[in-house]
């Protein structure tokens, strides 16, 4: 099972989920502590629940500041479901805070598809600020012919989302357990 969290700050460490639950925190009783992180970072900061093969993976806030799933807030007792990609960050105004995204290569895990469309659900894997809002109105026309480009956009937020992690960890940019080449996969 490949199961992790992968850092999207270089700082941080990747995550390996092999356990059945997995606390994160920057108190040594956590089952993953968090190193030389701020004093405002909860002793126990949240909790991942790993079930069966199909089942989603939970989080669940535990402590009390507040987590970030894809930028949505996560208070303390909450529990949400996990999907490969999802993003999961402590502070989404503070960039050098810890935040990690779900590697989930379960044969069976469960996904956010659109059953419909067969497309994802999700708007966006990347937190979204008020410092981007004067950015988001000016992708949502090119600049060469003005045509409404909404969807092409949040595809790639999360195709810079993963080349900016995939420049700090190289050796994970290609499959282990394939032996195909990512070169055919277009961009």
């Amino acid at each position: 099972m490949i199961l992790k969290l992968l850092p999207l700050n270089p700082h941080a460490s990747i995550i390996d989920l092999d356990r059945e639950t997995t606390t994160i925190g920057r108190n040594r009783a956590a089952t993953i502590t968090l190193p030389e992180v701020r004093l405002d970072i909860s002793r126990i900061r949240y909790e991942i629940d790993v079930g069966a093969d199909e089942a989603p993976i939970m989080v669940k806030g535990l402590g009390l500041n507040r987590i970030f799933l894809n930028g949505i807030v996560i208070d303390r007792g909450s529990l949400k479901a996990l999907y490969h990609g999802d993003i999961i960050a402590f502070d989404q105004d503070l960039p050098s805070d810890p935040s990690f995204m779900l590697f989930d290569r379960r044969p069976n895990a469960p996904t956010r598809l659109d059953p419909e469309k067969g497309a994802l659900i999700q708007k966006s894997a990347v937190p979204r600020r008020d410092a981007d809002q004067h950015r988001e109105q000016a992708r949502k026309n090119c600049p060469h012919c003005r045509a409404g480009v909404d969807q092409v956009c949040k595809n790639l937020q999360l195709r810079n989302t993963i080349g900016v992690f995939l420049q700090y960890h190289p050796e994970l940019q290609n499959d282990e357990d394939d032996n195909s080449s990512n070169e055919d996969i277009p961009l």
